[in-house]
């Protein structure tokens, strides 16, 4: 890390510039503070400085994505995440927002549609099961002792009184990360458990109907993009940092979903607190 320190330095004060943090508080939702967005972005960074080999704008703009979503780039709500993505006839290394399992269940919350995931081991207690009703799940895990290996995720989403369930396999997910732009490392090296439930949410949020298409967008998945696909990557020269993208703006919600409150501000948190 020690090499990439001036690098490291570069970014933590062009994210703190006047010009960066004024885009990103006009992207910011009101119930996200900028300081604690800026903070837990730089810890991000700090924490992950892998992420200065791709391109300084393809960086700058991922997080004005997670500034517009309203999410942050802790590895819990969404994280940043390094592509490898075509410009012309080159492949470069390419900064992306992703949002993980705590930011996904969040947007879906706003278009109100309550959901969960979780992780299911092999000595839990699972059931699902069809009838006229629709769907319906019991899962009682083990709570206390040993729960044994993981066997597979799980989300559940209600839509009014319809219950929609998804089940995912070792062997799916595994299918999944295989298949994966960055299953050979990156947050799949380090948070299988949460790239495993957000591939299990992303299956399941194809079922629901979901109309405000400011949620839809914010549920993309990057790694279902076209254009980051692997490849070996080009060298990319070091550049000057530019001005980040003018803020998107913000579709209004329609009003046949309900508007879910907006979460309390959470106290400041250390930076070990964050990951």
């Amino acid at each position: 890390m020690s090499n990439n320190l001036p690098a490291v330095q570069e970014i933590l004060t062009a994210i703190q510039s006047t010009g960066f943090k004024q885009q990103v508080a006009q992207l910011l939702p009101p119930n996200v503070s900028q300081d604690r967005f800026t903070r837990t972005t730089m810890v991000a960074i700090q924490q992950n400085p892998d992420i200065l080999q791709g391109d300084r704008q393809s960086l700058y703009n991922a997080i004005c994505r997670a500034a517009a979503d309203g999410l942050l780039p802790d590895g819990k709500q969404g994280a940043l995440v390094i592509f490898n993505q075509k410009m012309g006839n080159n492949w470069v290394k390419a900064v992306r927002f992703m949002p993980m399992v705590e930011g996904i269940i969040h947007q879906l919350g706003k278009a109100g549609i309550p959901t969960y995931a979780v992780s299911v081991y092999e000595k839990d207690q699972i059931e699902v099961w069809n009838d006229d009703d629709g769907q319906h799940v019991m899962h009682r895990p083990v709570v206390f002792g040993d729960r044994g290996n993981l066997v597979g995720v799980m989300a559940v989403a209600q839509v009014g009184t319809r219950t929609y369930v998804e089940t995912m396999s070792i062997e799916e997910i595994d299918k999944v990360r295989s298949s994966s732009r960055s299953g050979d490392g990156g947050p799949w090296k380090v948070w299988y458990d949460r790239m495993a439930q957000k591939s299990v949410l992303h299956r399941l949020k194809k079922r629901l109907p979901i109309l405000d298409q400011m949620i839809v967008d914010a549920l993309r998945d990057p790694e279902e993009e076209e254009q980051a696909v692997t490849q070996p990557t080009a060298e990319v020269a070091p550049e000057t940092p530019v001005e980040p993208p003018a803020p998107r703006k913000r579709p209004k919600v329609l009003d046949a979903l309900k508007a879910a409150p907006p979460p309390s501000e959470e106290p400041p948190m250390q930076s070990e607190d964050l990951f």
